[in-house]
C-alpha cells in the first residue's frame, strides 16, 4: 500500500504573521495556501497512492469562515483515492471535544452531498488506516525539548502497529523504534518563522504496515525570511514575507511605526515576489538610544537593521534606501 502523507495545514483567518483578523480570506497568502492544497490531489495521482492521509490540525480555529470550510471540501472532493482526516490533539486548533469540531461540520456537507464515501473523517487525534498503520497527531517524546505535553515510544497505543504516520511536528522526520516506524511529513507550507521545510510524504508499507519506503517532497510554497538569518539575495521566485525587528523608545514607538509603514509600503514596491513586510518592535524604557558618536535619529532607527543588510538586496531596493537615509526626519 502507497500512501500520501501531510498534516498541519492550520487554515486560518488571521493574518498568519500577526495578530490582524483578514477583512477578506481571500488574502494573498491564503490564495497561495490553496493553490499548494489544490495541487495535492494532482500529486497523489502523479505517485499512483491508493491512500491519503491528514493528520491533523487542517484549520487553526474550531471556527473557520464558511469560505475556507467550503475550500477544503472541494479539495478533498478532488482526490480520486479514499482519504483519511483526523484531528488534532484534544483541545488545540481544530478540536472543541468529540462530538463538536468543526471537521465534524465538513464530515456531514459531505453526507449530505452524497461524496463522503471516499473520504474518512475520524473524531479522535488517531485511527488505524489499516493492517499495522496507524494514523495520530501528537507530539513524539524527546523529538524537542521545548515540547512538554508528549507521547512516550512505548506508549500502548502504538503496539499493534508498524508504522506511525504522524502530525503536530511542523518538519520532516523519522525515527525507527524497535520494529516501529514513526513519520512526520511537517506542514506544506509555512505558518511559522523558522519553518523551512515544506514537505508531503510518500510511504509505502507491505500487508502488514511494515515501511518499505519512505520519500518526502517538496512543495512550491511561499516563503517567509527573518532577516536576522538573511544570508541570501532576495532573488526568489516564490512569493515571499520579509519581517524585520528593531527596538526603540517607548516614547517614540508611534513616530517609529509610522515611518516603519512608509518604508513597508516602498519596500513591497522595489521587491519583487514581496507579499508583505511585517515589522517587530520591541519598545525600551531609555529616553533615547545612543549610536556611535552620539544618539540616533528616528529615521536611524527604523533603517539601521535594513542597512546591515542592503547588500543583500536588488539594486531598486539599495537605491531606495540611500535615498532615504540623505532625506530629512
Amino acid at each position: 500500500m502507497k500512501i500520501l502523507l501531510t498534516s498541519d495545514w492550520h487554515l486560518k483567518p488571521i493574518h498568519p504573521f500577526s495578530e490582524i483578523v483578514e477583512g477578506k480570506i481571500w488574502d494573498r497568502m491564503c490564495e497561495e495556501k490553496l493553490k499548494v492544497l489544490y495541487s495535492l490531489p494532482k500529486e497523489a495521482e502523479r505517485h499512483n497512492v491508493d491512500q491519503v492521509l491528514i493528520a491533523g490540525d487542517v484549520f487553526d480555529t474550531p471556527n473557520p469562515p464558511e469560505a475556507l470550510k467550503a475550500e477544503l471540501v472541494k479539495i478533498l472532493r478532488r482526490f480520486k483515492v479514499p482519504v483519511f482526516v483526523i484531528t488534532g490533539r484534544p483541545g488545540e486548533h481544530d478540536f472543541i471535544n468529540e462530538q463538536n469540531y468543526v471537521l465534524m461540520d465538513i464530515r456531514q456537507v459531505l453526507i449530505s452531498m452524497q461524496v463522503n464515501q471516499g473520504v474518512i473523517i475520524h473524531n479522535s487525534n488517531f485511527m488505524e488506516m489499516g493492517p499495522g498503520v496507524l494514523a495520530f497527531h501528537d507530539m513524539l517524546d524527546g523529538i524537542n525539548a521545548l515540547y512538554k505535553k508528549t507521547v512516550k515510544l512505548e506508549d500502548e497505543r502504538f503496539r499493534p502497529y508498524n508504522t506511525i504516520l504522524m502530525g503536530d511536528y511542523h518538519q520532516r522526520w523519522i525515527k525507527k523504534f524497535g520494529d516501529k516506524t514513526f513519520i512526520y511529513p511537517g506542514p506544506p507550507f509555512p505558518t511559522r518563522y523558522g519553518e523551512d521545510n515544506h514537505h508531503y510524504a510518500i510511504v509505502e508499507v507491505d500487508g502488514k504496515g511494515k515501511c518499505l519506503k519512505n520519500t518526502f517532497h517538496e512543495t512550491k510554497s511561499y516563503e517567509l525570511i527573518e532577516l536576522t538569518d538573511f544570508k541570501y539575495t532576495l532573488t526568489h521566485k516564490n512569493p515571499f514575507v520579509l519581517k524585520f525587528k528593531l527596538s526603540c523608545p517607548a516614547a517614540n514607538f508611534g513616530k517609529v511605526l509610522r515611518c516603519c509603514k512608509s518604508i513597508k509600503d516602498k519596500l513591497m514596491a522595489s521587491i519583487p515576489n514581496c507579499m508583505d513586510v511585517v515589522w517587530n518592535i520591541k519598545t525600551s524604557e531609555v529616553s533615547e538610544i545612543a549610536g556611535e558618536g552620539g544618539s540616533l535619529t528616528l529615521r536611524d532607527l527604523c533603517l539601521s537593521y535594513i542597512k546591515e543588510n542592503a547588500g543583500q538586496f536588488t539594486k531598486g531596493a539599495m537605491d531606495l534606501f540611500e535615498k532615504m537615509e540623505k532625506e530629512a526626519d
